[in-house]
């Protein structure tokens, strides 16, 4: 979160830390705190002003959401958002934000874990990225 603080102050837009409820966790750290950048800094991009991470423990997995307040992300570009190279705004490219591959990413790293991300709707109205994996003992 700390890594993303200032583009987050730069676009306006207030970062919260919702529930984050644990004394340890297992996990890749390199490729995981990647896909969190990701979501956040993705999060932050669309944000009119506000975005909200979170980490809690489900029983046998664990569970980091990023909700926003921007316009969200359309039912039938969903799943299709997680694919490398594809981006849901046509006017979108190389020169004005990235190459596609930061959600395909996220997807990757979170499989590799044992889990799994999806998109809905957050309840301010915008996106909510949950990304989970598995409990290792």
């Amino acid at each position: 979160v700390g890594s993303v603080a200032l583009e987050a102050e730069a676009a306006g837009v207030q970062l919260l830390i919702g529930d984050c409820r644990l004394d340890t966790v297992r996990i890749e750290p390199r490729f995981m705190a990647r896909a969190v950048i990701n979501l956040l800094r993705n999060a932050i991009r669309y944000a009119e002003q506000r975005v909200e991470v979170s980490l809690v423990r489900h029983g046998d997995y664990y569970e980091v959401r990023v909700n926003d307040d921007g316009p969200g992300v359309p039912v039938d570009g969903r799943e299709k958002i997680f694919e490398p190279f594809s981006r849901l705004d046509a006017s979108r490219d190389r020169r004005t934000g990235g190459f596609g591959l930061g959600l395909a990413l996220v997807r990757r790293v979170s499989q590799s874990h044992g889990g799994q991300v999806e998109v809905g709707d957050s309840a301010w109205g915008g996106a909510s990225f949950r990304m989970t994996w598995a409990h290792l003992d």
